[in-house]
Order: C-alpha cells, then structure tokens, then sequence
C-alpha cells in the first residue's frame, strides 16, 4: 500500500500540481541521466556508480536520486566538458534534496514491513501513524517539499485504512495492547469486543480436543491457516 501511496504522489500530478509536474520531470531526467552516464561510460570517472531505479523495486528510486545528489558537482563538471550540462536542466540540487529528504522515512517503513522472518502485522498501525507524523508541514520545508507532504498524506488518508485484523494483531502485542494509537473509544471497545468473542469461541472443549490431536510433537510446524482448515473440515464433518 505504501507503494501505491507513493507511486500516485510522484507520478501522477493533477493538472494544477505545478510542484508535482517538477518532481515527476526530475526523476524521469534522473533515470535519463543514469542510463546516459552507463552508456558512455562516463561513470567510470565518478567516485561512486550511479544507481538506475527499478520499477518493481521502489526503494531503489532513492538510491538512484542519493547517488546523483552526492555527485552533482562532479556530474556537472564531466558533462561541461562534453558542453551537455543541458542534461541537468530538469533536474535543480535542491529539488534532488527535497526529494531525498521525503523518500528515507518510506524505505525504512517498507523495508520494516516487508520483513520475511518475523511478524509484522501489529507494526502497520505505528508505521502508518509514523508517516503521517513525518507528512505533517515544517516551516523549514521548501515549497515543493511541502507541497509533496500535503498531497502524500491526502492520499494516504484516502487509501490506507487500518482493518480489524491489523488493531487485533496490536492488541495481542505486549507493547502495544493498550491500543494508545486507536484515537476512538469506541473503536478500542470494540477490538476488545472481537478478541472476547475468538478467545470464547477457541476455547470450546471440541475444538480444544481437536486441536490436540492435530497440533502433536510430529506436527508442530502446522501453519495457523492450516490448523484452522483442518479444525473446520472436521467440524463439519463430525456430524455426518
């Protein structure tokens, strides 16, 4: 979903979104400029390569534009002595800085998020209200800056919504159970409503006998998914 948050905001600016317009034209010059610098072999004369981003990969959008913002000097120089500075006509320092400065906040969140050996769940709720808290205006923010703060957490708003199942996953976390992040009363109340009625319903003795029987020292390794299969299939089955 951050992908998508992120992919609307710099990609695809509204007919008014003069600042948008900008930052969309900065990093298609960037990608230009990557692929220009490889093909001529010109990055061979820079400290460090340049980064290309892939579209499948949104954290390396950063990478890209960090790469090129660390040597804009350099890059400037290599291309006056070729007399193609024009290739940094779309592409100012500071714009490169702005965005640099908006990007970190959303790859440490996904990189977070995305982790593939521990749980995540619970972490949507406090990375979502991160990025909301890192969206809000600065009086130190450039004007393209904040006018990619106003339309990103717009659009956050308007596309992310938190489920029950992410507020459960926090209520069962021991550091987050008190649910401090859920503004509404009565939407902690009823978190606490749904986890009662599946702490109730688990706790049947059928399906404790069941379980088991399934969940033995040979079959510890049991996907939750799986174990909630096999417990429906021989609910059902039971009976007949």
């Amino acid at each position: 979903m951050l992908n998508t948050v992120l992919h609307t905001t710099l990609w695809k600016p509204a007919g008014d979104d003069l600042f948008g317009e900008e930052v969309s034209g900065v990093i298609e010059s960037a990608k230009s400029l990557v692929t220009y610098f490889k093909q001529s072999h010109l990055q061979n004369r820079l400290q460090k390569t340049l980064k290309a981003s892939v579209e499948t990969r949104w954290n390396s959008l950063h990478t890209m534009l960090d790469s090129i913002s660390s040597q804009y000097k350099a890059i400037r120089a290599l291309l006056e002595e070729r007399d193609e500075e024009h290739r940094l006509n779309c592409m100012s320092k500071e714009t490169l800085h702005d965005i640099g400065n908006f990007l970190p906040r959303f790859k440490e969140a996904t990189k977070a998020l995305e982790a593939s050996k521990t749980p995540t769940i619970h972490l949507t709720a406090v990375w979502l209200e991160r990025r909301r808290r890192h969206l809000q205006p600065s009086s130190t923010d450039s004007l393209t800056l904040s006018s990619l703060k106003e339309k990103c957490l717009k659009i956050l708003t308007e596309k992310f919504d938190l489920h029950l199942l992410h507020k459960l996953a926090m209520f069962l976390h021991p550091k987050l159970k008190s649910l401090k992040l859920l503004a509404d009363h009565g939407e902690i109340m009823g978190v606490h409503s749904k986890a009662r009625r599946l702490v109730k319903a688990s706790s049947a003795a059928s399906e404790r006998d069941t379980a088991g029987l399934v969940i033995q020292e040979r079959r510890t390794q049991l996907k939750p998914g799986t174990l909630d299969d096999i417990l429906f299939l021989h609910s059902n089955l039971k009976g007949k």
